[in-house]
């Protein structure tokens, strides 16, 4: 991962344990339109887009929003205090599996292909889930981390 300038071109939001969510992201989510959401998100990283760590609503979540409101069930949960502890406990596991400068809100990154094989090689071994405790989704990340990622659309660009 390398830490960019905030003036890169193409941006993802992502909080933090979002960077967890789209190593395992094979094509399921809440509704189609999330589905078809996510999937555009993860395409964007796939050509190569940044992703600026935000706290809060992200990209992924944005399309839940209906006249303004936020239309997702999980609304309320992802501003309660122990989602943001999940946000950090996530951006901690990332900064320490890939060696790097503290990620925090703000801080804007890019994904190569080898450190995407590296946070699925420390997920599939649970060294970087914390921050998945309690998750609706892992059992079925579970699945796919045994799996060896079979069926995860997430391929970044070899370099950035």
């Amino acid at each position: 991962m390398k830490i960019l300038r905030p003036n890169a071109s193409s941006v993802v939001k992502l909080r933090g344990h979002h960077l967890l969510c789209i190593l395992n992201y094979g094509g399921a989510g809440y509704t189609p339109e999330f589905i078809e959401n996510m999937s555009s998100v993860v395409e964007r990283i796939n050509q190569g887009a940044a992703i600026q760590i935000v706290s809060g609503i992200d990209d992924i979540c944005a399309v839940l929003r209906q006249g303004g409101a936020v239309a997702c069930a999980h609304a309320r949960t992802c501003r309660a205090q122990r989602v943001k502890h999940r946000d950090e406990i996530a951006l901690q596991s990332v900064t320490r599996a890939l060696s790097m400068p503290k990620l925090k809100i703000g801080s804007l990154v890019r994904f190569t292909k080898k450190e995407v094989t590296k946070l699925r090689r420390f997920f599939a071994l649970n060294a970087i889930r914390n921050a998945c405790t309690g998750c609706e989704w892992h059992a079925r990340c579970s699945e796919r981390a045994e799996s060896n990622f079979v069926g995860a659309k997430l391929f970044p660009p070899e370099k950035v």
